[in-house]
């Protein structure tokens, strides 16, 4: 059990600590700083915004380029069904397998 000289300062720090007047000094600056950090939030969110012609411009800007020409989505479509490999075709084409997978599944920019 606690002996009675420390209780009792702990209970004298605990009521100086508990006073009306630090109660709303704390709140008004918890208040403070919820509002401040607000309007960073807000500050922030404003900077994001980017108007919409923009937008579409930095989303096309970021878009891959069409790499392979009409003709050779052609023959890339016969030879696979003919039975040769993506694998062999990407490489012949100098393409990623998945560009290769996108032109014969018909999926993108590769549809006809």
């Amino acid at each position: 059990m606690a002996r009675p000289e420390v209780k009792e300062k702990h209970q004298a720090a605990t009521k100086l600590a508990m006073t009306p007047e630090r109660i709303k000094k704390a709140a008004d600056g918890a208040k403070k700083q919820w509002a401040d950090n607000r309007e960073k939030m807000v500050d922030i969110q404003r900077q994001k915004w980017i108007d919409p012609e923009t937008r579409a411009n930095m989303l096309t800007a970021n878009r891959a380029k069409r790499v392979l020409t009409d003709d050779q989505v052609a023959e890339i479509r016969r030879r696979y069904y003919s039975g040769c490999s993506q694998k062999v075709l990407a490489n012949e084409f100098g393409v990623s397998k998945t560009t290769l997978h996108r032109v014969v599944r018909n999926i993108s920019t590769y549809q006809e």
